[in-house]
């Protein structure tokens, strides 16, 4: 009877375990498909704003180029691509308006916004410029390009840019790397989960067989372990799994 009320016991809490681990599992499952979609979120957010990052810069830099190349050739091409950029790709806009977008920092912002002002510092020069490449007075014009104040505005807009660019980096990798170990730490609690099923799917097997092994009725349909149907106490005994007999108060009976 104690062994009865052992086993019952046993197979309880294996089932409580199993249930549990099972809870666990699908947890941790929801959990992995929602982080897993963060990380490419951010993946795909980190691409976005290094490419529109990019775009801001490689617009300010392609006007400084195309003002610079009108006035030392006077060929009207750069001129019309200095306009067009200006006027109608207004890539450096645009790339500022989807890091925005998208979601930037403060200290960000702080960075584009002392970039913006220094290119439009350049502005004035670069009219004059293209004023008298149009005259025909290259000399003149390169001295607005090549100068001491518009040399010092780029360089000062060249290491915003390298600022910029590190800091932006430095930001979405640290949360890709965040989420990421969030994904491997859910893929843990996940095996340790089906170890867990397994392990007690395992020993509630190992019990049903002991069970059958120590527990199953004497011959004569006498109950195991208790009294027989004349009501004398016996023991029933086995031996690899094999009825060997009942024993009666010292007798072996087959």
């Amino acid at each position: 009877m104690k062994k009865a009320i052992n086993q019952s016991t046993l197979t309880l809490i294996l089932s409580g375990v199993s249930v549990l681990a099972l809870l666990l599992m699908l947890f941790s499952m929801i959990s992995y498909s929602n982080v897993t979609q963060q990380l490419n979120e951010a993946n795909e957010e980190r691409y976005e704003l290094t490419y529109n990052a990019n775009r801001f810069m490689n617009g300010s830099s392609y006007l400084t180029e195309e003002v610079r190349a009108f006035a030392a050739t006077c060929d009207q091409e750069h001129y019309d691509n200095y306009l067009n950029e200006v006027n109608v790709l207004k890539n450096r806009d645009q790339g500022v308006a989807a890091m925005q977008e998208i979601g930037i920092t403060t200290a960000e912002q702080g960075m584009i916004d002392q970039m913006a002002a220094l290119s439009n510092q350049l502005v004035p020069l670069e009219e004059e410029a293209m004023k008298e490449a149009q005259e025909g007075q290259r000399e003149a014009a390169l001295t607005y390009v090549y100068g001491e104040d518009y040399g010092k505005a780029i360089a000062q807009i060249k290491d915003l840019k390298e600022q910029f660019l590190s800091a932006l980096d430095s930001r979405s990798l640290a949360k890709v790397e965040q989420l990421q170990k969030e994904t491997n730490s859910i893929q843990l609690r996940m095996f340790f989960a089906m170890a867990l099923v397994a392990a007690d799917q395992a020993a509630a097997a190992g019990g049903g067989h002991h069970q059958e092994e120590h527990y199953q009725p004497g011959a004569g349909g006498k109950i195991p372990g208790g009294r027989d149907i004349q009501g004398k106490s016996f023991l029933p005994l086995w031996s690899g799994g094999q009825y060997l007999g009942d024993r009666y108060a010292g007798k072996l009976h087959p």
